[in-house]
């Protein structure tokens, strides 16, 4: 028997088993990346929690971006926000844009983001093959300081999954009740395993300088 209530995804399964208090602030089809016209962002739907403080923070975005066809982009040079908001219609600066809110408003959050498990069996876009995406989004994490989840190349989860079929994705993308119990324990080790880890973003290191004579 499941020890999950119904109707409830991967973040309130986690409040199920571990009586953590959660807010589910996902909305389905949202991409990361944000082109004009677009009125479903990942970004946006942090804006109504941005006064609020986390312990911890899960952000999770790339399938549609995927299976859309969106620019991965490469990540910006910098991290002032004049950079960063020119890079927004690709994935990489979308995510960059949203690291960069989520930390400044949270400074104290533990920060983690979810590169999505495979999706062998979703024929849409780049659904298959969404290596470059999470490749990106890696060293987003790490220019970032931000704790990169990898169930995408988890073989052991994706093998557990049958990706290739749709025993637990019935419309080959979106996950069922018996999918999510799989998947939820695997989320859980991963924040576990990154609350004790400390992750620091890149920093620059200045050339050494001659002394004055």
């Amino acid at each position: 028997v499941s020890p999950f209530r119904t109707g409830r995804a991967w973040a309130g399964r986690i409040a199920d088993l571990t009586g953590a208090i959660t807010t589910n602030a996902s909305v389905g089809g949202a991409k990361v990346s944000f082109q004009r016209g677009d009125d479903n962002w990942v970004y946006s739907q942090y804006l109504p929690y941005v006064n609020e403080k986390f312990d911890i923070i899960v952000m999770h975005g790339g399938v549609n971006d995927a299976r859309h066809l969106r620019p991965v982009g490469a990540l910006s040079e910098g991290k002032d926000e004049a950079t960063l908001k020119k890079n927004q219609p690709n994935y990489a600066g979308g995510l960059e844009w949203i690291f960069y809110n989520v930390s400044k408003t949270n400074p104290d959050a533990k920060l983690f983001f979810i590169a999505n498990h495979r999706l062998d069996g979703h024929a849409t876009g780049k659904a298959k093959d969404m290596s470059e995406y999470f490749n990106i989004a890696k060293a987003a994490c790490e220019k970032w300081g931000i704790i990169f989840i990898d169930l995408y190349n988890n073989k052991e989860l994706n093998d557990k999954l049958e990706t290739t079929t749709t025993k637990y994705l019935p419309d080959t993308l979106h996950l069922n009740a018996a999918g999510y119990d799989i998947i939820t324990p695997y989320i859980i080790s991963a924040l576990e395993a990154g609350l004790t880890a400390p992750v620091e973003p890149e920093t620059t290191v200045a050339p050494e300088t001659e002394a004055p004579v």
